[in-house]
């Protein structure tokens, strides 16, 4: 979901299943994978792959833009 309700906080949320999809439906939620996930070290690690790969699309467009995970 991307919100723009406030102009000066533009963000988004992103949702994704900690179980493994198998032909017959979704598998119990693994405990461990949720833990992981909800880690700040796993977090802070996506909010550094984010902004790695954004900034390579700015400057390979030729945009003078960067962004920082280091904010909000």
């Amino acid at each position: 979901a991307i919100h723009y309700d406030d102009l000066n906080n533009p963000h988004a949320h992103i949702l994704f299943t900690t179980r493994k999809i198998t032909p017959d439906g979704f598998e119990k939620n693994k405990e461990s994978l949720a833990s992981i996930i909800d880690s700040s070290e796993f977090l802070k690690t996506i909010r550094k792959s984010w902004e790695r790969l954004l900034n390579n699309k700015f400057m390979a467009k030729g945009l003078d833009i960067r962004l920082s995970c280091d904010s909000y």
